[in-house]
C-alpha cells in the first residue's frame, strides 16, 4: 500500500479531480465510495466545494485546508468497494480525523492497479484544524498497519507502469499551469489568484523566514506540486515578479513577453499592493535597491 498525500486551498479543484470522468485522455470511471457529512444529490463539484468552505471558514488561521489522500494498492491485492471504504475510514482516524469532518472517498479505474482518493477537510465542526506534521513517517506506519489488519501486499515500490502514468500526470499540469498563466497575465483586469484557482490550480509564494523577502513561486494542479522554474525559466518568480509589475504600471504583456524575459523594472517603479499577488513589503530601502540594480547592470563588481 502507498499513501501520498497533498494539502491545498481549493476545493472545487479537488473535488473535481476525483469525480471527473477523464483525465489526459483517460477514463477514469470514478466510482463514489463513501462521504461523510455531505449532501449528495447530484454531486457536482462546485456544490460540494460549497458544503466544505461553509465549514473550512469556522477556522480563519488556516490556509490549506483541502486534504487530498490518494491510496495505493499492489497489482496483487483484489480489493472490494465496500473494503476500500473501511480503509479510507481506518487511514482517516488513524491520521486524526474524526467523525466531525466532513470526506468523499472515490475509487478511480484509470490504471492496472487498484487505488481510491479521499478529499477531506481539515477543519471539524468546532473549526478545529487536523495536524499536518510528519505526515511521511506517519503514513508509513499507518500503510504497514493496514497491510496487516486486511491481509494486504507490502507495495512500498510503486507499480510499474506507475512512473508512466505519473509523467503523464505532471506532463498535463505543466500545460495547464501555464496556459492559465498565460491567460491571466495576457488578462490582466481579473485577480491573478481568482484566476488560477479558478482552473483548480493554488498559487505558493515562498518567502525567506529571516527577512520575509519572497524568492520562489510555485504552483499545485491535482495533487501535483510544481516551481515556476520546472515549467520554464519565464515561470520562475525573478521573471513572474517582473511581469506582474508590468500590469500594475499599466503597460500590457505581450505575448513575446511570456516567451523571453521582460526587462528589468527598477524596484522604485513598484507599487505596495498588486491585484494579482499579495506582496510582503520588504525591509530594504527602495533606493538602495535600486543602486545595487544599476550597478549590477552595468557590470560593477561589489
Amino acid at each position: 500500500m502507498i499513501i501520498n498525500t497533498n494539502l491545498g486551498t481549493s476545493f472545487v479543484g479537488a473535488i473535481g479531480y476525483v469525480l471527473d470522468e477523464s483525465n489526459n485522455g483517460m477514463t477514469k470511471n470514478p466510482e463514489l465510495i463513501s462521504s461523510n457529512l455531505l449532501f449528495l444529490e447530484d454531486n457536482k463539484s462546485t456544490e460540494l466545494a460549497s458544503q466544505f468552505n461553509r465549514v473550512a471558514n469556522l477556522n480563519s488561521r488556516a490556509s490549506k485546508v483541502v486534504w487530498h489522500t490518494s491510496i495505493s494498492f499492489s497489482l496483487q491485492d483484489n480489493i472490494d468497494n465496500e473494503t476500500m471504504g473501511k480503509i479510507a475510514k481506518d487511514y482517516l482516524n488513524e491520521i486524526g480525523f474524526s467523525q466531525d469532518n466532513q470526506f468523499i472517498v472515490a475509487k478511480h479505474n484509470d490504471t492496472q492497479h487498484q487505488h481510491f482518493h479521499i478529499i477531506a477537510n481539515r477543519i471539524d465542526l468546532d473549526g478545529k484544524a487536523v495536524k499536518d506534521s510528519y505526515l511521511r513517517y506517519k503514513q508509513k506506519d499507518i500503510a504497514r498497519k493496514l497491510e496487516i489488519k486486511y491481509n494486504l501486499q507490502n507495495a512500498e515500490k510503486l507499480p510499474s507502469n506507475f512512473k508512466t502514468e505519473k509523467r503523464q500526470g505532471v506532463a498535463e499540469a505543466k500545460r495547464h499551469i501555464i496556459s492559465a498563466i498565460n491567460h491571466a497575465l495576457i488578462h490582466p483586469k481579473k485577480d491573478f489568484n481568482s484566476v488560477m484557482k479558478g482552473k483548480g490550480i493554488d498559487v505558493l509564494l515562498h518567502k525567506s523566514k529571516t527577512t520575509d523577502r519572497i524568492f520562489g513561486m510555485s504552483f499545485s494542479y491535482k495533487g501535483i506540486k510544481l516551481k515556476g522554474s520546472q515549467l520554464g525559466k519565464q515561470y520562475a518568480w525573478k521573471q513572474m515578479e517582473q511581469k506582474i509589475d508590468l500590469i500594475r504600471s499599466n503597460k500590457t504583456v505581450s505575448a513575446k513577453t511570456l516567451i523571453k524575459p521582460s526587462n528589468v523594472i527598477p524596484v522604485s517603479q513598484k507599487l505596495n499592493k498588486s491585484p494579482f499577488i499579495t506582496r510582503i513589503k520588504s525591509n530594504h530601502n527602495e533606493e538602495e535597491e535600486d543602486d545595487m540594480l544599476r550597478k549590477k547592470q552595468s557590470g560593477y563588481s561589489m
